[in-house]
């Protein structure tokens, strides 16, 4: 989930194991054991604010300096603080098939069965498609996200996670 293309390439190239990559929905971004939402937004030191939408079970936190709505929610596991945008890797996918990535994750946290069923449709369209030709899925790949963008969450953009980025610790 946070590593980037040169990063997941280097590792299936030099790995004995089957590889998966996450290539669509929210990203964990943090996770505590204990159920932390009232000692999260002190601990950062920032202003945030706790903002309940319309369902009891969709809490977000509200970043307003970068203007981010951080999914947040707490089972027996403890506290899940999620990315502001959901990965969606559909149009990036070529790479990953020449690199011989072995599986594809759809994290479908949050998101409604119909939501699931739509994506899961339109990556297995993918995957099919660049297996029987693989310029066609070039040539296609742009429009199999629209039915995905249709359902979309206003408030969840799209963004490629960090397959083109540097992470920095």
């Amino acid at each position: 989930r946070e590593l980037n293309l040169d990063e997941i390439i280097n590792i299936k190239e030099n790995a004995n194991v089957e590889i998966e990559v996450q290539v669509h929905g929210m990203t964990c971004m943090f996770q505590s054991k204990r159920m932390l939402l009232g000692n999260y937004y002190t601990f950062q030191d920032r202003q945030m604010k706790i903002k309940r939408e319309n369902d009891e079970r969709e809490l977000l936190l509200y970043d307003e300096e970068r203007d981010n709505k951080y999914p947040v929610f707490e089972d027996f596991n403890g506290t899940h603080i999620m990315s502001p945008n959901d990965i969606c890797l559909i149009e990036e996918l070529e790479p990953l098939f020449e690199a011989g990535i072995d599986s594809f994750k759809i994290d479908g946290i949050l998101q409604s069965e119909e939501y699931i069923n739509v994506v899961t449709a339109q990556y297995r369209e993918a995957i099919d498609l660049y297996n029987e030709d693989p310029e066609a899925y070039e040539d296609e790949k742009f429009m199999l996200v629209d039915p995905i963008e249709d359902i979309q969450p206003e408030h969840r953009p799209f963004d490629e996670g960090f397959l083109y980025k540097q992470t920095v610790y």
